[in-house]
This record gives structure tokens, sequence and C-alpha cells, in this order.
């Protein structure tokens, strides 16, 4: 039986003329490993549903991203000058400047169907299938489902300032600070401490309910099955609150973020870089913040997209790709991930700094600084994130499916991690090597003369190195297959060919690098152009029509990665006149699709010309 893998053999980085460089990413996509953060998306509020985020930009407009199984995602034409907004299980909801409300997605239960005698609107939350506002005047109002009476708010409320709702109950915090609950009780979530301080802020998850007093103490109640309904002891002040299906969220007086609950999405995995926070939202599996510089950060199910806003990755030199993430390493040397962050490999260590190279493993990652450090994150089930105290220098790294290695600058080769096959082994006869790769369970060097050996796992005739290979100038490993590149432009391959991962292309012109995924290969040309073969099951291997000039490439799991020119809409390797046109048709304020606005503002205006000045000119294919 042979298991799966994942790795970038060597971390590829080319300099470019042009300065943005962008991402695109194809196959799988079941963990958001293909939902490349895109540009920067800059906030006021967010807001997230069962499978969606919402955000309300600086000019009013609403943007969305997840899910669009019900139009949840489907912001109106034309909608402006919102001021609030929230997000249901499979419904948005708005709350214009003006307090109308209104709402799209799913109407199944008449939560989109707004109330016509509802008059200015406050306040707004959704949860579920229902909708929930405060009225300015006070009364609380409410529509969608109600089966539970979650929609039949107490005759003596009284006069609220806030409402939150959850999936089958909901919440009011009244004017004197009290706390009211209504609906479906069966985990208690009704059940509102009778000894609660005075409240000046609620949350509900989907069956748990947070407040958070006015002396800035947070208390829960309902289901707490992941401990979601009880509070850290240790958490200190709060500021701001947030509840998702099953997991919670609080915000200190200085901007720091608490998660706890339920994390098996890695949504209580804050990342480690985010910085100070100002405002913070929870969907079912997925958490959302934004930053005090107005930067929208996410976390955990990626699922549906739904945790693709992040923002800033523009400037990218190199990526890799585990099973199911994607990491990415910025022109600045600085790294940014995303996919699934179940072992927290898209936790990305604060202290990561001045990257050269990165690798990628199942659940792991590993990166080279430049001053010949190496770090590692991720799953250590098997050490391969205990990188020896005595390594020394590296010079280059690769990470195998549950394995590392790295090649000193003294072109020394050192492995660790997994060793069931012996692929960390490494030959007492081995030359010094100036680059390694590694599959699955097998590992691999080359030679500083262009010589490669392998070892670990000899199934499909790993081991056995092809003769008369020519002299080679880099190594990929797949899951059960590697892939060299010669001097010449050559590709060679060997090893399992099951899926025809090693059927290289008769036609394929001289190739400049390889990335080899689990049981597929990817190849770039000389002049830019993708070619993938092997497995498709998960169109890892349908390079998109229209990419265009690639000057990187990467193979994850079941997808595959290039990297382009920031902002070259039509392919042609060159950022000129053609973009430049698009962005000045679209000047103005626009939606969610809106490619120019570079600066994610909801405008396209003189900062986002600027950007797309500074990407000016063609991008350097070859090197």
């Amino acid at each position: 039986m042979r298991l799966p893998f994942v790795s970038v053999a060597v971390a590829v980085a080319f300099a470019s003329s042009a300065v943005g460089q962008s991402m695109s990413c194809w196959g799988a996509n079941n963990y958001g490993q293909c939902s490349v953060p895109t540009g920067t998306f800059v906030a006021t509020k967010v807001a997230a549903g069962g499978e969606h985020s919402v955000i309300l930009t600086p000019s009013g407009t609403v943007r969305c991203a997840g899910s669009t199984v019900s139009g949840q995602c489907g912001v109106p034409l034309g909608l402006s000058s919102v001021a609030a907004v929230a997000g249901g299980a499979f419904h948005t909801a708005a709350l214009r400047s003006d307090g109308v409300v209104v709402c799209w997605g799913s109407n199944q239960y008449g939560q989109c169907t707004v109330p016509t005698d509802l008059g200015p609107v406050a306040f707004l939350s959704a949860c579920g299938g229902h909708t929930i506002v405060v009225t300015q005047s006070g009364s609380v109002r409410c529509w969608g489902a109600n089966s539970y009476g979650q929609c039949s708010p107490p005759p003596e409320l009284g006069t609220a300032e806030s409402v939150a709702a959850g999936a089958r109950h909901s919440m009011a915090l009244t004017t004197d600070g009290a706390v009211r609950c209504w609906g479906w009780n069966a985990y208690g979530q009704c059940d509102v401490p009778a000894d609660l301080p005075s409240v000046g802020g609620i949350a509900s998850g989907y069956d748990h309910c947070l407040a958070l007093s006015t002396g800035g103490a947070v208390r829960g109640w309902g289901l707490d099955d992941f401990g979601q309904g009880s509070a850290p002891a240790d958490l200190g002040s709060t500021t701001a609150i947030a509840a998702g299906e099953r997991h919670s969220i609080a915000l200190s007086p200085d901007g720091q973020v608490r998660c706890w609950g339920y994390n098996a999405h890695g949504q209580c995995n804050v990342p480690a870089d985010i910085g100070r926070v100002s405002a913070v939202a929870a969907g079912a599996r997925h958490s959302i913040a934004i930053t005090d510089a107005g930067i929208v950060r996410c976390w955990g199910d990626n699922s549906s997209n739904q945790a693709s806003m992040n923002s800033g990755v523009r400037t990218v030199s190199a990526a890799a790709g585990g099973l199911y993430h994607t990491i990415a390493l910025t022109s600045g040397g600085g790294v940014r991930c995303w996919g699934w962050n179940n072992h927290g490999q898209c936790s990305v260590p604060v202290d990561v700094a001045g990257v050269t190279q990165i690798s990628a493993g199942l659940y792991f990652n590993i990166a080279l600084t430049s001053g010949g450090s190496v770090r590692c994150w991720g799953n250590n089930g098997f050490g391969q994130c205990n990188v020896p105290t005595d390594l020394g220098a590296a010079a280059t790294i690769a990470a195998g499916h549950r394995h590392a290695i790295a090649a000193t600058e003294s072109g020394g080769v050192r492995c660790w991690g997994w060793n069931i096959y012996g692929q960390c082994d490494v030959p007492n006869d081995l030359a010094p090597a100036r680059a390694v790769g590694a599959g699955g369970v097998h590992s691999l060097a080359l030679s500083m003369d262009g010589i490669v050996r392998s070892w670990g796992d000899d199934g499909y005739g790993l081991s056995d190195v092809p003769p008369n290979l020519g002299s080679i100038v880099a190594v990929s490993g797949g899951g059960a297959h590697t892939m060299t590149l010669s001097t010449a432009g050559v590709v060679r391959c060997w090893g399992d060919n099951a899926s025809g991962q090693c059927s290289v292309p008769p036609d394929l012109e001289p190739v400049r690098a390889i990335a080899a995924g689990w049981h597929h290969s990817v190849a770039l040309s000389g002049t830019g152009y993708v070619r993938c073969w092997g497995q498709n099951g998960s169109g890892q291997s349908s390079v998109p029509e229209g990419l265009g000039i690639a000057t990187a490439i990467a193979a994850g799991g079941y997808h595959t990665v290039a990297i382009r020119c920031s902002n070259d809409v039509n392919g042609d390797g060159i950022v000129d006149g053609a973009e430049l046109g698009l962005l000045l048709l679209g000047w103005g304020t626009c939606g969610f699709n809106c490619p120019f606005d570079l600066t994610g503002d909801g405008l396209i205006d003189g900062s986002d010309l600027g950007l797309l000045l500074n990407d000016w000119g063609p991008c350097q294919v070859g090197s």
C-alpha cells in the first residue's frame, strides 16, 4: 500500500521585472487550499453565516465570499450606503444607513421576506433560518423560521438595545442591561443565569449563548460539549464577543483575540501574525477579524471558500502544496498559508521571517531563512518538526509525507521524522549535495556534479535511478514517483505510473521548473507555459484556459499552483494598456466581483491605479 504524500522538492523563486506576483490554483478545493487570498480586503464591519463571510467596506458596499448554494453571496446590484451586515445559515442581511433592511439568499422560511410595516431599524442579526432586528424605537421584530418560537419575542420584553440570533433561539439585550432569551431550550441556552451582572453585549452560537458584562467579564451558558459555553479562567477583560456553531471568540482591550471550543477545522487557531484587532465575527466553523489597519483576516473551515477573504498575497516568489493546504513565500521573505489547519500547519509562527525557501508535507511546513536556519510547524507526530539542534546552516530543504530533509552549506545531508521505510537513513557514501527532495516515503539528493541518489521506500523501483539522465539541475518527489530536470530542460520520471504521472508528454518543450504532486506531475516551460499530466480526478491536471505566462509552479496532493504576474488579466505576460483600460472602465464604486479594486476598499480610484502602475511591464519568465 502506498501512502499519501505531498511535497515540492525545491521551492523555486525567480526574479521578475514586474513587482507584483499573483497566484492561480486549480484542482481539489475541499479545504480551501485553492482559495488563493487575493489583493487586500478592507472592512469596517464583518459578519459570518453558516459557510459564508460578509464584510462591509469603508465606502458602504458589501462583499461576500463562501457558499453560493442559496444565493447568500449574491449581493444585490446597486446596494450601497450599508451600515451593518449579518449572516444566517443560507441568507444574508444588510442594514442601510437609512434604517432599511435588505435580505438575500434562501427564503425557505421567509427569512428574506422583510415585513412591509417594519419601519427604520437600528440593529440586526441573523442565524439559522431567521432574521431579527431592533427598530429605532427599541422594539424587537423577527421573521423566518419559528418552529421553536425563536421568532416570537416575549410581549413583556421591553425596550431592546441589541439582539443575537441562534440556530433555533433568539437573544435580546434590553436598555437596562438585562438579557432575555426565547426559542429552543434543549441545552439550556434560554436559561439566562440569574446572577448575570449588568450586560453590555451579547452573542449567540448555534446552541449556546455568551454575555459580556459592562465590567468586561464573559459568561456563557447552553451547549458546552466542546467548552464553547465556558469562558477560559484566564480570559481577562474583554471588549467584544462572537460565537460560532460550537466555538467562541473574545477580543481584549489591547486588541488580542482568544478563541475556545470546537477546533477540528482550525477555527480557534488564531493566526500568530494577526496583530491588533478591532472587531471579530464567527461563522459556523470559521472565524473572522478586522485588524486595526482595517484588514480582514479569516481562519478555520474553508470548504466553501468562506475563509478566503484573507488579505495581501500579492507579491509571491514561491509556493508549495500540502495535502489540503497551500503555502506561499512572499517577495519580502514572509510566509502565508491557507487551507486545512487541523494540525496548525497554516498557523505560521509570528517570528518566521527572512525566508528564502519553503516546502510542505502532508500536514506540516518547513522553511529556510536567509541565515540558514530551518523552521518547521504543523503536525509533529513523527518528529518531522524537530529540527536537529546540530544541523548547522542549511542551503536547501524539502518535506515528504512525514519527514524532512536538508542539505547544509557544506553539502552534508540530514533527515528527520518518519523513518519506517528508511527514508531518513542517509547513505553513508552520499556525495555532497546541492539540492534535496522528498517524496511520500522516499528521499532524494542531487550531488554537486548533477548526480541523483534516491533512498527509502523502493516500491515501484524508486531507488533505481535511470541511467543516462544527463546533468540534473532539479529533483522533485511525488507520492510514489520522482521527477528530474536536466540542464537541457529535459524532464525524466520514474516510479508509480498508474495514473500516467510518469508519462512525460512527448511534445513537452524545454522546461525550466518541475513539481510533483501525489499522483500528478507539473512542468513549467522555458517560455512560461504550464503543463500537467497524471491523475486528474479533482482537475489538478487541467491547466485553466487563459492561465497565460507563469513564473513558478507547485503541486499539492490534489491541487496545482502557478505564480504569475499580478493584474496580467489577459495572460500575455505583461501588464500594459489592456489592463489599464479595464481598470479605467470600472472606475468608481464597485461590489464584490471587482478585480481592479486592488486596495479592497470598495472603490476603484487613484490608489488602485498606483498599484497597477507599480506592476507595469513584463514578467521575466526565465533566469
